[in-house]
């Protein structure tokens, strides 16, 4: 058998073993069989999706397996708290080196399905397109069981169309600024270790290793139609994206836990979907095209929300001339190492706020069966940093936020932050 081989792209590789997850809720049960054929014939449409990693470096690559109708695609559960199963079969570590997996959480009238993607294959922003994908799928299946899909066509990987796109000039103009600010935020120390910065040893203890979490863990908040859209009416009153009003959250909910000297700067990191980059035709493109911008703010103890929310708003605001992001991905392609180059140390970090924006339930339909709701996870791996991801559906903000030492407080904190909103 002649296998398909295309070239890994840089963040392919800084991504393996990170997973994307996107749960759906449905008000009713869903045809497991037809379900295991639409996650199969999934493999077909976005054939990268049915291919594994093989080499290293510079020199990897997307192979196409020959073992893809042995694959574990789908396993079935019942159980009554589908939450905690979810956060489970999300953090848990024995899972295969398929690309795609998922869970069918099933209760007494409604089933929940956890699709997880390695974020090695695709970024959020692709990752969001593959549930209409898969519903179109499963209809298929209902109604023609022998149905068997083309293959797709490979997306291509590399970041030099986003180059293209931009101009020589452009991408060149942004060699000044292609490294990344140091990280500064650090977890607390354990008692009477001093008190480096980001972190006081005054509390005299870990939350997160108080748990006796080691890595994963997950915490989850929903703000119901009615508060979110307060929220949002508010920031347009303010000329304020959502964006802005959850990275103020994100921002002082941080400072309120790991207690950073005050007044030294704190770099953030916001995702940037480069997708903007390229044709309309193009959008859709599953492979990991995302980047960053490093709003950096200072830690004032006594400051109110909405002054915060000014600071930060002017931050993003200096991102929107030229490209942003660009030079993210510019030093992403041309570090040497870029798997130990983009990694941190333990100790210290830059938080990553994933704003996935709105899931939209347009094709979102599994027979007759609508979806109810929907939210995205992304998970940090264990010594990364805490990572909040944010999704909107039907006017239900979800927030999921993980750690690598796991702690509830942070996205407790960002929730009693919002109630300070307008």
């Amino acid at each position: 058998m002649t296998h398909h081989r295309i070239p890994a792209a840089p963040l392919d590789l800084f991504n393996a073993g990170r997973q994307i997850t996107m749960v759906l809720s449905f008000t009713g049960h869903l045809d497991c069989h037809a379900v295991k054929n639409a996650l199969r014939a999934l493999l077909e449409v976005e054939p990268v999706l049915g291919c594994r990693l093989v080499g290293e470096g510079r020199k990897a690559s997307w192979e196409r397996r020959n073992d893809l109708n042995s694959l574990t695609l789908l396993t079935v559960k019942e159980g009554p708290v589908p939450d905690d199963a979810v956060k489970q079969f999300v953090t848990r570590t024995d899972r295969e080196d398929s690309l795609v997996q998922a869970l069918l959480l099933r209760n007494e009238d409604t089933d929940t399905l956890c699709i997880c993607v390695s974020h090695a294959a695709t970024d959020i922003a692709g990752a969001k397109d593959l549930p209409p994908v898969l519903s179109e799928l499963y209809t298929r299946y209902l109604t023609e069981p022998d149905f068997w899909p083309l293959q797709g066509v490979y997306s291509n990987r590399g970041s030099w169309q986003l180059f293209n796109s931009a101009g020589l000039i452009e991408t060149l103009s942004t060699i000044p600024a292609v490294s990344p600010p140091e990280p500064v935020f650090r977890f607390p120390g354990p008692a009477g270790a001093g008190e480096p910065a980001g972190g006081t040893a005054g509390a005299g203890r870990e939350p997160w290793r108080e748990q006796g979490m080691s890595g994963g863990a997950i915490a989850m908040q929903v703000i119901g139609p009615e508060r979110f859209r307060a929220i949002r009416e508010a920031a347009d009153s303010r000329g304020a994206t959502l964006t802005d009003v959850l990275l103020t959250a994100f921002f002082r909910a941080l400072c309120r836990t790991l207690h950073p000297p005050p007044e030294v700067p704190l770099p953030l990191q916001v995702s940037v979907d480069m997708r903007y980059l390229l044709p309309e035709e193009d959008n859709h493109r599953i492979a990991n095209l995302s980047s960053a911008v490093f709003p950096v703010l200072a830690w004032i103890p006594d400051e109110q929300f909405r002054t915060t929310l000014t600071r930060a708003m002017e931050q993003m605001n200096s991102f929107t001339s030229g490209y942003p992001g660009l030079a993210g991905i510019l030093h992403s392609s041309f570090a040497a190492d870029f798997r130990s180059a983009g990694k941190e140390p333990e100790d210290v970090f830059i938080p990553r706020l994933e704003d996935t924006g709105i899931i939209d339930e347009k094709g979102l339909r599994f027979g007759d069966i609508p979806v109810s709701g929907a939210y995205l996870l992304c998970p940090a791996m264990a010594g990364e940093c805490p990572v909040l991801c944010a999704s909107i559906f039907r006017d239900t903000l979800t927030l999921a936020a993980s750690f690598p030492r796991g702690s509830t407080e942070i996205v407790d904190g960002i929730v009693r932050e919002l109630d300070h909103f307008p």
